[in-house]
């Protein structure tokens, strides 16, 4: 390999005949504080080193040797989250302290995760191309970078037992919310994995009896999932943070930091205050959710339940874990 890797990260993972291979992407200098790291992309794709010239292009392989070139941070923590529970507004906050790296849901940590079922992708060593693709975007750029913290896609908590045997000792996030709040949420603007078929079943650990599953049943299908998930983990895992959405996410994002070892500055935390206010998507909007009202839906019943069983064994936790 030959050329500097500084500002560049890897983008998207193809299949060729010789192999995966992955086109690059120069963010340069580019801060990491959009929301979702997909309209940081979006931001950098004109800049001239992306718009002129041949794309970069290497072997997937080559992903290691890369990362090895550069000065990176390892992780502080992984958020794993149910969504539409306050986790893209956790990892806003995060971002406004400058010393800390937010890695919002990258796509192409998604595309290796699930590389398994895309034809001519399904021997890509994950276990190799994961920690070096996330040094590439843990990238330090300016040399004041301390910690680097990744919130992963939802249903990337299928994949949990993955990430631990891949990052032993750093701490994990669980941040869940009650589902009538995430349904009414995804009833407004679907998600995913509130769409039967967009995502795996396999990653939420469904049998062939989803296929004939109602479409309305599937999210509540998954909430469960994650649910018990979570609950699986923070009795067997000691290095969880569970954590419950609340309106006021400061308090909970202050615990988050605590918990990751991340030190925030005076003036952060005078930030968060007018950051909190606004839509954790949509920052120039008012944050203002319309409370769930009524009875629980029969739909959401059985998930419900296990969101109670979850919220039980947190409120039974030591108190640094609530």
């Amino acid at each position: 390999m030959t050329g500097s890797w500084q500002g560049w990260v890897p983008y998207r993972i193809q299949a060729s005949p010789e192999g995966p291979v992955c086109r690059w992407l120069f963010v340069g200098p580019t801060a990491f504080t959009q929301p979702f790291f997909e309209e940081t992309i979006a931001s950098v794709l004109s800049l001239p080193e992306n718009s002129f010239g041949p794309p970069r292009v290497t072997p997937l392989s080559a992903l290691p040797l890369a990362a090895a070139e550069l000065d990176t941070l390892e992780p502080a923590a992984f958020v794993f989250h149910v969504s539409r529970c306050g986790s893209t507004l956790v990892s806003q906050l995060l971002s406004l302290e400058t010393s800390c790296v937010v890695l919002s849901e990258v796509p192409f940590l998604d595309q290796l995760l699930r590389a398994r079922f895309r034809p001519g992708l399904q021997a890509v060593d994950v276990a190799k191309s994961l920690p070096a693709a996330i040094r590439l975007h843990g990238q330090r750029r300016n040399g004041t970078e301390r910690s680097l913290v990744i919130k992963l896609d939802s249903w990337h908590t299928g994949l949990h037992a993955e990430l631990r045997a891949l990052y032993p000792q750093t701490p994990f996030i669980l941040l869940y919310r009650e589902p009538a709040a995430v349904v009414q949420s995804h009833q407004r603007r679907p998600g995913m994995h509130a769409v039967r078929g967009l995502v795996e079943d396999t990653l939420f650990h469904f049998g062939p009896e989803a296929a004939e599953r109602a479409l309305a049943d599937h999210l509540p299908a998954v909430l469960g999932f994650y649910y018990d998930t979570f609950l699986e983990i923070a009795r067997t895992d000691p290095r969880v943070l569970l954590v419950a959405y609340q309106r006021d996410m400061i308090p909970v994002v202050e615990a988050i930091a605590a918990f990751a070892g991340i030190e925030l500055s005076d003036s952060t935390r005078t930030a968060w205050a007018a950051r909190a206010a606004f839509h954790a998507k949509q920052p120039g909007q008012r944050f203002d959710e319309a409370q769930v009202e009524g009875p629980l839906d029969p739909r959401l019943r059985d998930c419900h339940s296990r969101c109670q069983a979850l919220e039980r064994f947190r409120c039974a936790m030591p108190s640094k874990a609530r």
